[in-house]
């Protein structure tokens, strides 16, 4: 079922990065040996290279750099996901973070809110579900007890981030395959997101699960911005982390983007622009590293930028052209608040909640003055509404020229 095809996939991803870890420091090791004139035996490099075995220093080394948390999230659970498959009978349930609805903490929706110790069911194509049982109208929906693979990736990644709540503020299945319903959900909340991006590549057929986090809120803009709270990663088919470069003079910085028709400069069309209508993190705004499209349709990722570090997202590129920008079509888009819920979540729901507030009560007092000029036109027979009369050419004051110049009455 998705529980136990999430969960082996992220079993795999974490295992496919360690050995990747590991081969990349073995090669290191050997360019360093043949650098100061130490040499291997050819047979003895290749065996080193295949070896599906690692060593504890490179264990701790890729746990190092990896997953910097993963101690604190307890290494005895994540050797048992590696050594048992999933639905092995006696893998014990570890409690974990469960993902949740939004409409739990949001502020007006008390009405639809579980009863303490139930949640809200939902089913996300890279975490799989977050209850078990039946449907909350076949009875009580209590949150699932078993850890969640993808999860606890990402909570050695950062436990003090990915620790906490989870609660869902998009998904393109349930809220619609429009990037106004994205904009929505996430311009004006006040705290860190998660974007969980499951795309393939039509060509190829691989499919990937990436994303993205920043700590900072999303704001329409026409250029990068955000702070270096931020990362890429990859969940599979190989776990990988990408964390933000230092700045260097003018290079780097560009963090995260969001710009689309929706932006009050753009409603001008004296200011309209030819900006990439979307989301996206890093890289030039004319070539992202990484980026969505406003008809939440196609992703496209590349392997390095100036602000993030090196590293593929998406599905891999052809071995001929690895280095290749390749657009994949989105089979799912799922973006939550991550962090804790009475600090963190509950008060950017908040803040979204008084930015829509702001701008419902903005857009009527637009239409109320509209509707007022209209009205004013109307009874006055002036305005632009009505600047057409008399200016049409062939036409004046209800006659037609004839071809003489001179009017005809009809």
């Amino acid at each position: 079922d998705d529980d136990e095809r999430a969960a082996g996939e992220a079993v795999d991803s974490m295992t496919a990065s360690l050995l990747a870890s590991a081969r990349a420091g073995r090669e290191e090791r050997r360019r360093e040996a043949r650098r100061f004139g130490e040499h291997a035996a050819p047979d003895d490099d290749d065996d080193e290279a295949s070896s599906p075995y690692v060593t504890r220093e490179e264990l701790v080394e890729w746990q190092r750099r990896t997953l910097p948390d993963l101690f604190r999230c307890s290494v005895s659970s994540f050797v048992r996901m590696i050594l048992l498959p999933p639905g092995v009978s006696d893998l014990r349930p570890v409690r974990f973070p469960t993902f949740r609805s939004s409409a739990e903490v949001a502020p007006g929706r008390a009405a639809s809110r579980p009863r303490p110790g139930e949640v809200l069911p939902l089913t996300s194509p890279a975490l799989g579900r977050n209850h078990r049982g039946g449907t909350r109208g076949d009875g009580p929906c209590l949150p699932t007890t078993v850890m969640n693979p993808a999860v606890f990736a990402l909570a050695s990644v950062s436990s003090s981030r990915f620790g906490g709540g989870w609660y869902r503020l998009f998904s393109g299945e349930e809220d619609g395959w429009t990037f106004l319903a994205l904009e929505r959900a996430i311009v004006g909340y006040g705290g860190p997101t998660l974007l969980i991006i499951r795309a393939a590549d039509d060509e190829t057929g691989a499919a990937a699960t990436f994303g993205a986090y920043t700590a900072t809120k999303w704001e329409r803009r026409r250029d990068f911005y955000g702070t270096p709270d931020c990362f890429l990663y990859q969940l599979a088919p190989e776990l990988r982390v990408c964390r933000p470069l230092p700045r260097v003079g003018t290079r780097g910085g560009h963090y995260m983007y969001l710009h689309s028709d929706t932006n009050v400069a753009s409603c001008n069309p004296a200011r309209r622009d030819d900006l990439p209508r979307g989301l996206g993190f890093g890289g030039t705004l004319s070539s992202p590293r990484l980026f969505v499209d406003a008809g939440l349709e196609t992703v496209e990722a590349s392997h390095q930028d100036s602000t993030y570090e090196l590293g593929h997202l998406a599905a891999p590129p052809p071995p001929d052209d690895p280095r290749s920008r390749r657009a994949h079509r989105i089979e799912s888009l799922e973006v939550y608040a991550v962090g804790d819920a009475a600090t963190v979540i509950v008060p950017g729901f908040e803040e979204r909640g008084m930015r829509r507030d702001v701008a419902d009560a903005t857009l009527r007092n637009a239409r109320t003055v509209d509707r007022a000029a209209f009205l004013g036109d109307l009874r006055e027979g002036q305005g632009k509404n009505f600047a057409h009369r008399g200016q049409v050419d062939g036409r004046a004051h209800g006659y037609l020229k004839g071809e003489d110049g001179k009017t005809n009455g009809l």
